[in-house]
């Protein structure tokens, strides 16, 4: 069962209308139990959890759409309150390096993508769709970047031979350049998305997300250098 599955059970079962009759209902025969309580009491408890049940198959046939878009909704907001604090504290660490390059870069990567979200986030065309899921992922990717970027930077400080220590830093500078060349292109294709009738031109729409997608491919291509090989020896770090 995933999380909306789980958040939309949650809110059909411990809605009030279901939960107060369902819990009237089985204290009455757990009391009817305990003092060998007359047919009164059963019949109270058995009535309150059949209304209960019915309450919650009523909920379930008929406000099932609804619930379920609520769910989706309270999920997505806990994601991005959940995913602001992340960035929050990463912009802490950031600031402890003493290096303002990365921060700023963090600062205006956000600051665009919060920006773009606040202008799509009703819109619910394909173009809008697509682009916002593009920008979104050179976003995510930016992020993971600036971790890095930080981890070379604590890696230098600890690496005592010169030389490697300069090789780390040249690594360093060549991911923050791939971090500032998304950001130009995220700043254009915001541009010029809000500056052409896109959602009926799908030619603009292919425009607009070729740039992305090559982005993302020379994004993946630095990733993917940066994490499955080992830049240098153990050796050099001591």
């Amino acid at each position: 069962m995933n999380k909306l599955e789980k958040k939309i059970l949650s809110d059909l079962v411990f809605d009030a209308w279901v939960l107060i009759p369902s819990w009237l209902g089985l204290s009455s025969l757990i009391v009817s139990w305990g003092v060998n309580g007359g047919p009164v009491l059963n019949f109270i408890g058995i009535s309150s959890l059949l209304a209960g049940v019915g309450l919650l198959a009523t909920k379930f046939i008929y406000n099932v759409d609804t619930i379920a878009e609520k769910a989706r909704e309270s999920i997505k907001l806990q994601e991005e309150e959940e995913r602001n604090k992340e960035l929050d504290h990463l912009d802490k660490i950031l600031v402890a390096n003493r290096d303002p390059e990365d921060q700023e870069l963090l600062r205006e990567l956000r600051q665009i993508f919060n920006e773009f979200k606040k202008k799509v986030e009703n819109q619910e065309t394909i173009t809008a769709i697509t682009v916002f899921g593009d920008v979104k992922k050179i976003f995510d990717t930016c992020i993971a970047h600036l971790v890095k970027s930080n981890e070379l930077m604590e890696l230098s400080k600890t690496t005592k031979n010169v030389s490697s220590r300069k090789a780390i830093l040249a690594s360093r500078s060549d991911i923050l350049k791939e971090v500032k060349d998304a950001i130009v292109v995220l700043l254009e294709t915001v541009n010029e998305f809000h500056s052409k009738d896109v959602s009926v031109n799908s030619s603009d729409l292919s425009e607009l997300t070729e740039e992305l997608k090559l982005t993302m491919m020379a994004a993946k291509k630095t990733e993917k250098m940066f994490s499955s090989d080992k830049l240098y020896s153990e050796a050099e770090f001591e």
